[in-house]
């Protein structure tokens, strides 16, 4: 669960409009600098910056703080953005809501026009689309093990929040192709879910049915071993009654002693639980390291046939 209050947030409308526009507003003669309420599809009278347009671009703006932008790849001023340094098969679409999050300025207080930039970080929405480009650095995202990789066509989506919903099943597939845009053969990557942008603690995501098999085996084994120390503890047991009833009687007066003179004393008692702790305990102890052993190569080795982990995928 988020730690973040659930609220309504007051939004000043006309904060990035000029003085005499917010004190008009602020005196209640909204009407004089047209004001609109929005109310049943009304335009609604509120802060639009000016996009700073670059000559390849051809932008379809809204009556809002809405922008498609078919150009080439940018993410900031004109020199950045590899649509911006000149650079071939680029073409970029960005559909972008909410310039600098709704804070970008109309004019500033000596009442000049503006125009910002995109900007990858504070814009409020984006779906951007680029034929080519540096998308891991641009939006500074943590390369994880998937990586970071230069020279790509992209499609990045941003927002507070992202919802996916399907009325059938959602698939993340990788590697579909034989070559990727640029004409040569796609690393073979995976899926990285990476919370709070950090890949410091990044791990594979385990195979569930292996995982699985692995715990069922792992029960098993540890029940054989189980069962091995109840027949050591049985043998043991026995010898042990064996000696503690074994009494002899003393060559001083006739006395009981646990001492004798006669060599058949318990020995064979011992010689019998000795020939089962090695013949019965001592294998079933030797069986049990060689299925661990086993165990271990096949599940936990990375190199096993049924490895819990997952070769591609991985999450923090």
């Amino acid at each position: 669960m988020s730690d973040l209050p659930i609220k309504n947030i007051k939004i000043d409308p006309v904060a990035g409009k000029g003085k005499k526009v917010r004190d008009a507003w602020n005196s209640q003669s909204k009407v004089s600098v047209g004001y609109q309420t929005g109310i049943g599809g009304e335009d609604y009278f509120e802060t639009k910056p000016a996009f700073n347009q670059v000559t390849c671009e051809t932008v379809i703006e809204g009556k809002n703080d809405s922008y498609i932008v078919l150009g080439r790849d940018r993410y900031g001023n004109e020199l950045e953005g590899k649509g911006m340094q000149g650079e071939p098969k680029c073409s970029s679409i960005d559909i972008v809501v909410g310039r600098l999050a709704g804070k970008a300025m109309e004019v500033n207080e000596q009442g000049a026009i503006t125009p910002v930039n995109p900007d990858f970080e504070k814009d409020s929405a984006r779906i951007y689309i680029s034929q080519r480009t540096n998308v891991d650095e641009n939006f500074n995202i943590s390369p994880g093990r998937v990586g970071a990789f230069p020279d790509r066509s992209a499609i990045s989506l941003k927002a507070d929040g992202i919802r996916l919903l399907a009325r059938e099943g959602i698939k993340l597939v990788t590697r579909v192709d034989k070559e990727n845009s640029m004409g040569i053969k796609p690393a073979a990557c995976g899926i990285d879910l990476i919370a709070l942008n950090d890949d410091a603690d990044l791990q594979p995501i385990p195979k569930g049915k292996n995982l699985q098999q692995a715990l069922k085996r792992l029960v098993h084994h540890t029940k054989d071993l189980n069962l091995t120390m109840k027949a050591f503890l049985t043998f043991q047991m026995k010898f042990n009654k064996v000696v503690q009833e074994h009494v002899h009687i003393s060559p001083f007066w006739g006395e009981d002693t646990w001492f004798s003179l006669e060599l058949t004393d318990p020995m064979a008692g011992a010689v019998s639980t000795m020939k089962d702790l090695t013949e019965k305990v001592g294998k079933s102890l030797d069986n049990n390291m060689s299925n661990l052993i086993a165990f271990e190569a096949t599940y936990l080795d990375i190199s096993g046939k049924k490895y819990i982990n997952s070769e591609y995928n991985n999450t923090n």
